[in-house]
C-alpha cells in the first residue's frame, strides 16, 4: 500500500483540525454497535441502504441484538455531516493511538462497505470518555481517528479525499449519565457527502 503523502498529511490536519473545534448544537441519531457489522447494516445506519434493505427506525424504539439508539451530544457544523451515524467500539493500544487488532474487524466492515460504494466519503469522528483533561482528550480523540485513517488509506487503499477524521474528546457522550462509560470512548462514522464523478 501507498503511505499517504506528507503533503497530503498535512492538508488533513488543516481541514479536520477546525472540524475538530466546532459545534452547534445540533442533535444526532447514532447506532451503536456491538458486533463487527455486516456491509448491510452499516449501509443501513448510515442512510444509505441498498435498494430492497429496510432502514432502521428513525427513533431510538428499544434495544435490539447488538444495537443500540442514542441520541449524541452537539454536532460540529463544520464537519459537514449528516445527522445520521454509527459508533463502533474500536479500541486502541493502552496510552497510544494505535488500533488494537481486535479492532481491526470492525475497520474492515467500514472498508468493504467505502470500496464497495466510490461515492461514499465519510467523516471519522474520534470519541473518549471523560475522564482526563479536556484539552488532552481532544487530542487524544483525534489521533485515535486519524489512526483509524490511516489503517483505511494504508491497509484498504481507501482514497484519503473520502474521509476526513475528526476529534470530539469527550463533547458527544453516547451516555451523558455515566461520563466515563466505556461506551463513551468510540469511533464514529457519518456519511460527509458524495465524492465527485
Amino acid at each position: 500500500m501507498a503511505r499517504l503523502p506528507h503533503a497530503q498529511l498535512i492538508h488533513t490536519l488543516l481541514v479536520a483540525l477546525p472540524a475538530t473545534l466546532a459545534a452547534n448544537g445540533a442533535q444526532a441519531q447514532v447506532q451503536y454497535f456491538d458486533h463487527v457489522p455486516t456491509a448491510a447494516e452499516i449501509r443501513v445506519a448510515l442512510g444509505r441502504p441498498a435498494p430492497g434493505e429496510a432502514r432502521l427506525p428513525s427513533r431510538p424504539t428499544s434495544r435490539r441484538k447488538g444495537i443500540e439508539w442514542h441520541t449524541a451530544a452537539p454536532m460540529g457544523e463544520s464537519s459537514g455531516s449528516s445527522g445520521q451515524g454509527l459508533a463502533l467500539p474500536v479500541t486502541f493500544d493502552p496510552g497510544a493511538a494505535r488500533v488494537s487488532k481486535a479492532s481491526m474487524a470492525y475497520v474492515g466492515s467500514i472498508a468493504s462497505v467505502l470500496a464497495e460504494d466510490p461515492s461514499l466519503r465519510l467523516v471519522v469522528e474520534g470519541h473518549t470518555d471523560a475522564t482526563g483533561a479536556t484539552r488532552a482528550n481532544t487530542m487524544l480523540s483525534w489521533e485515535r481517528a486519524f489512526s483509524v485513517f490511516r489503517v483505511l488509506v494504508d491497509r484498504y487503499g481507501i482514497d484519503p479525499d473520502r474521509l476526513q477524521p475528526v476529534g470530539k474528546g469527550s463533547s458527544e457522550p453516547l451516555r451523558p449519565s455515566d461520563p466515563a462509560d466505556a461506551m463513551n470512548r468510540r469511533v464514529q462514522f457519518r456519511v460527509a457527502g458524495t465524492a465527485p464523478a
